[in-house]
């Protein structure tokens, strides 16, 4: 089975504004500015609340990813630094002793027969 490329997954969190003028108790009748300001404001600081919660659940994954991926990226680099030498080594294994300052005789050419 094929295995499709992995992405590295983007965080999505759904967050819906709530009506900040709202309460779950009924307000009295004659509700002033003053009750109307602080209910508001003490919703905006509620969703303002769960939006950092949010979001610090998004930073602590991401975190927790970018850890792993750092060390992945140290396994590999260990792993090419290791090919390297040995690459390096062989090359070095299989290089010809150095030349006595002489050039190489061309090779011989083959000689035709005539019928």
């Amino acid at each position: 089975s094929e295995k499709a490329p992995s992405k590295m997954p983007f965080p999505q969190r759904v967050v819906q504004p709530v009506a900040v003028t709202q309460t779950s108790d009924p307000l009295p009748k004659s509700q002033d500015l003053t009750l109307t300001n602080n209910v508001t404001l003490s919703n905006l600081l509620s969703q303002m609340s769960c939006i950092s919660a949010q979001a610090s659940g998004i930073f602590s994954g991401l975190a927790s990813e970018m850890q792993q991926l750092v060390g992945r990226t140290r396994k590999l680099a260990s792993k090419a630094e290791r090919l390297g030498s040995r690459v390096e080594r062989l090359v070095r294994d299989q290089d010809p002793p150095p030349s006595t300052g002489r050039r190489p005789s061309p090779p011989a050419r083959p000689r035709s027969r005539a019928c």
